[in-house]
C-alpha cells in the first residue's frame, strides 16, 4: 500500500495473505484465518464450525468450544477508511484496483462497504492446555 498504491497490495495480499496465517498458526500450535459473508477470496470460506456464527453478522468478539479441548474464536474486522481503497463503493475505486481485483478476485463479492462496517471475521482455533493429572500446581 505505502511505496505502489493500493493495486500492487492486491497482487500481495493474494499471495502472501495465506502464507502469513500458516507461519504464525505453526509458530503458535493454532489455527487461524479469516472470512467473511460477502467473500473475496473463495479459500476463505468460514470453517463448519464458523458458519452459525456468521448467520447472526457479529459484531464483537464471539468465543465457543470447538471440539474437544479447543477453543474457537471469531473476531470482527472493522473496516477503517484506508480499506476502502479496496472494499469501497465499487464506483469510487480506482480503475486500477478495480482491474486488480477483476484479474486475481473475478467473483470478488467484497466491495460496498463504508468506514466502520464489519467486512469479515479472523478465525483462530486454540488447543486448550491440559494439566498433567499428576502433576502439582
Amino acid at each position: 500500500m505505502g511505496n505502489q498504491g493500493p493495486a500492487a497490495a492486491i497482487s500481495v495480499c493474494s499471495r502472501e495473505a495465506a502464507l502469513i496465517a500458516q507461519k504464525i498458526s505453526a509458530d503458535h500450535g493454532l489455527r487461524i484465518g479469516r472470512t467473511a459473508i460477502r467473500l473475496r477470496n473463495p479459500q476463505n470460506a468460514p470453517p463448519e464450525w464458523v458458519r452459525p456464527l456468521l448467520d447472526t453478522a457479529p459484531t464483537e468478539a464471539q468465543f465457543v468450544s470447538v471440539a474437544d479441548n479447543t477453543l474457537g474464536a471469531l473476531l470482527p474486522i472493522r473496516l477503517q477508511q484506508k480499506c476502502l481503497a479496496c472494499h469501497g463503493p465499487t464506483d469510487s475505486l480506482r480503475d486500477d484496483v478495480r482491474e486488480q481485483l477483476s484479474a486475481f478476485y473475478p467473483d470478488d463479492a467484497a466491495t460496498g462497504y463504508a468506514e466502520g462496517d464489519v467486512r469479515g471475521w479472523f478465525w483462530v482455533e486454540s488447543p486448550l492446555e491440559q494439566s498433567d493429572p499428576g502433576q502439582q500446581n
